[in-house]
């Protein structure tokens, strides 16, 4: 094996392997290397394999880790990670495809950013539902799991289906919606929380309001600490946030 062979083994290892330390809530880390335990000590708490950052150190305790060979993942790396939105599918003309029984069909309205039902219709002996070229559409049959599509016209005038996968289905969905002008997402302030409106999000950027805030029936719950991260997970989704204080 020669040495440049080695290198990329080694690096595609390092590309592999968890962080030694990893931002799991604004400031909250899980460290999966106790060697680090050294340059941590009087940084903040440490319990177990759990450490919170205290001081205002932040950055520079973080270059200390990278510069003693560490490998440390911040919040801000998992949301540099998350995927960009694709080229937008341009909307076309409305047509019909046949509808069975089972069938339930939903498209991803970038005006309201989530899954609007779609009305069966009669049209001579069927029932069918009107698709638009280029719309993305949720399909369920019966009460088995849904399907992701995004429609094109055939060249028989009825409307067709292209299998997506879940996440290319609502990035998709997303990129449609950033062509719309649109007013920013106004989000209540209460006291020090902020509370975002609870929209269907992509797994990955689903997963990270997560290590934010917290999920309830009114929205997602995040701090003063998370605000600024979850301004940027929205914004690459193409949705602009602001605070308005209740």
């Amino acid at each position: 094996m020669t040495n440049q062979q080695r290198q990329r083994r080694t690096t595609s290892n390092r590309a592999n392997k968890p962080a030694d330390l990893e931002e799991i809530r604004p400031q909250h880390f899980l460290l999966r290397n106790p060697m680090a335990r050294g340059v941590l000590k009087g940084e903040g708490r440490l319990e177990g394999n759990r450490f919170e950052l205290t001081t205002w150190r932040r950055d520079g305790l973080l270059a200390r880790l990278r510069n003693s060979g560490f490998t440390v993942e911040t919040l801000d790396d998992q949301i540099a990670r998350l995927p960009d939105l694709p080229i937008a599918v341009s909307l076309g003309a409305f047509a019909s495809r046949v509808l069975h029984k089972i069938e339930r069909y939903s498209y991803f309205d970038p005006q309201m950013l989530g899954w609007a039902p779609l009305e069966a219709q009669q049209e001579e002996k069927s029932l069918v539902v009107r698709l638009r070229d280029g719309w993305v559409v949720r399909r369920r049959r019966g009460r088995g799991a849904a399907s992701y599509h995004q429609v094109f016209i055939e060249r028989s005038g009825i409307a067709g289906l292209t299998l997506l996968t879940t996440p290319e289905a609502f990035l998709q969905g997303y990129a449609q919606a950033a062509q719309i002008s649109r007013e920013p997402l106004v989000v209540q302030r209460l006291n020090q929380h902020y509370l975002l409106p609870a929209l269907e999000l992509p797994a990955p950027h689903h997963a990270l309001l997560q290590r934010l805030g917290d999920l309830s029936a009114e929205g997602w719950r995040i701090d003063e600490r998370g605000w600024p991260l979850a301004c940027v997970i929205y914004k690459r989704l193409g949705i602009h946030l602001v605070a308005h204080r209740t």
